[in-house]
Parts: structure tokens; C-alpha cells; sequence
């Protein structure tokens, strides 16, 4: 967590805990006094109730609010109307709730409505090991629709059901590796890392490269300013939710990025590659409160022409 992050940590909570502590004593105080409210302490009750009503909202209401995200891209390394698209999920976070399970079943109605060439899933596929078998459904039903290919995210080398049902139904986590699709005469590469481990830099590059147009799938924004330099055309990652809570004019509290702020959420364009932060689909699991706010969970369709 970066320096602006921690700052930015600790100025929320500090404001967000002080605010009712602050009502609560002036409000027990007027009770016990029979004074009236200043204007000042009506502006500050106001504000008390605009947090209730964004904790509901955070916790019940955008957490299932999903968004279908359209980007329109170009690349003169593909012929005029080629229309490639590809369809990126990130951060399942599958766990045994009805909000996940919700999730997932717009996630697979919106999948099969865009038809799409390839499904990518940059990583965090589970939040514990009892949801393993809603994660097999989910990518076989994936899987009659388009080609899809993944790869690890921190969370899948703690959950290790993720791997084993992958292995289970034969989709291979990319690491170093590239697969290749032949589309309309031209060859797409879909290179897969988990995480910047030197050896396999070489080999995950050589794929890229050798391709007509070549897809980066890497779990985090971290590698970004390294990978944007060897001919990646679209780099596409997660990891950071969007911060899953966002502040108007400010955006994400905390992105567990290396890159802090710089790749929170969204489109970026570093020289000729094409970079994409999404959201996810789900929500930090363990101890994190299962909590969206400004920040919608994100399906993600790229339109290269």
C-alpha cells in the first residue's frame, strides 16, 4: 500500500467513525437540554444520515449492480472492420453467498447475449474452497460459449480448489505461455503471468510478438510500465476492484497495487499499448466487509477493429 494510500486510509476512517460519535453526543445532549439544533448541527445530522443511507447502499445494493463496460478500440496491426472482440472477466471472488451467486448468473446471461470471440479471466477465482463446484459450473457454462483462458491471481495460490478444478475440466492456467487463435485469417496471442517472474518473461513476449495482435493477461496494473515497452498491444489485469469503495473527485481509498493510484481502474494508454484495470466481479473475502460503493462490479467487452 502506498504512502497516499495509507493517508488516504486513515483520513476515511477517522472521518467516518467521528461523524456518528460526534451526532450521537450532541443529539443526547439536546434530548437531555430541550435546546434546539444549530444550523451547523442540522448540516452535520444531514450529513450522519447520508452515511447511513451509503453504508445500505454500499452493503446491499451496488455489491450485486453489475455493469457491462463497452471499449472501442483500434489497431492498425488489424484490418479495417476485423471486429475482434474480447470479453474480460476478473476477480470472481466466488464464495457461498446469494450475492455471488447472483452475480454469476447475470455474469453467464450477458457472456452468452454478447457473443463474444474469446473470454479472458485475469485471476481471484475463489473465496473459500466450499464454493469450488458454483466455479466449475460457471466455466463450463463459459465455455460453450467462447474459448476461454485465464490465468492465477494471488488469491488462487492460497485457494487451491481454483487450481484443482481448472485442472478437473482442462483450462490451463496461462504463466509464461501463449495460446494462439486463428480468427478471420489473422493470429490472435493471449500470453498469460500471474506475477513478474523473470524466466518466463522471455517466453511470455516471444508470444506476443510472433502474433498478429497480442492480449497480455497479467493478475495486477503492477507490470504495466515494464510490459508496455515490448510490443503488448492490450494489457488487460484486475486485482484492485477499483478500490470497491471510491470518493467523488478522489476514487479509489486503496488498490493493494504497487502502482497505488496510478492503474486503479479503467482504461490508460502507455505508448502504443492499451492498458485495462477492471473492477471484478466479486469482493475481497476473509475479514474485508463484502462492500461496493461508487464502484460497480465490472464486465468488460473490447471491440477491436
Amino acid at each position: 500500500m502506498s504512502l497516499q494510500e495509507k493517508l488516504g486510509f486513515a483520513i476515511f476512517v477517522a472521518v467516518f467513525s467521528a461523524i456518528p460519535l460526534v451526532v450521537v453526543s450532541f443529539v443526547f445532549h439536546k434530548i437531555k437540554t430541550h435546546t434546539p439544533f444549530t444550523q451547523r448541527q442540522k448540516i452535520l445530522l444531514g450529513v450522519f444520515f447520508v452515511e447511513i443511507f451509503s453504508v445500505c447502499y454500499g452493503l446491499f445494493w451496488e455489491p450485486t449492480w453489475l455493469e457491462t463496460s463497452h471499449i472501442h478500440l483500434s489497431s492498425n496491426r488489424l484490418p479495417p472492420g476485423f471486429g475482434l472482440k474480447i470479453l474480460q472477466l476478473s476477480d470472481l471472488h466466488i464464495e457461498n453467498t446469494s450475492g455471488s451467486d447472483l452475480l454469476l448468473k447475470e455474469a453467464l446471461k450477458v457472456t452468452s447475449e454478447q457473443k463474444p470471440d474469446i473470454i479472458v479471466i485475469t485471476g481471484d477465482f475463489l473465496n473459500c474452497d466450499a464454493a469450488a463446484s458454483k466455479l466449475e459450473y460457471f466455466i463450463r457454462e463459459l465455455r460453450t460459449i467462447a474459448p476461454v483462458y485465464a490465468i492465477a491471481g494471488n488469491w488462487d495460490n492460497w485457494i487451491k480448489s481454483s487450481r484443482e478444478i481448472l485442472n478437473k475440466i482442462g483450462l490451463p492456467l496461462l504463466h509464461g505461455k501463449s495460446e494462439y487463435l486463428k480468427l478471420r485469417g489473422k493470429t490472435i496471442a493471449v500470453a498469460g503471468i500471474s506475477y513478474m517472474i523473470p524466466e518466463v518473461v522471455p517466453e511470455f513476449l516471444r508470444g506476443i510478438r510472433e502474433a498478429d495482435y497480442g492480449v497480455a493477461l497479467v493478475h495486477m496494473p503492477d507490470f504495466v510500465d515494464v510490459l508496455a515497452t515490448s510490443g503488448v498491444d492490450l494489457y488487460l489485469c484486475g486485482h484492485t476492484h477499483g478500490g470497491q469503495i471510491r470518493l467523488p473527485f478522489y476514487g479509489a481509498i486503496v488498490t493493494l497495487s504497487k502502482t497505488g493510484k496510478k492503474y486503479e481502474s479503467g482504461l490508460y494508454r502507455v505508448g502504443n499499448t492499451v492498458v485495462y484495470t477492471n473492477r471484478g466481479l466479486g469482493m475481497e473475502g476473509v475479514w474485508a466487509p463484502r462492500v461496493r460503493f461508487l464502484c460497480r462490479p465490472e464486465i468488460a467487452i473490447f471491440h477491436v477493429n
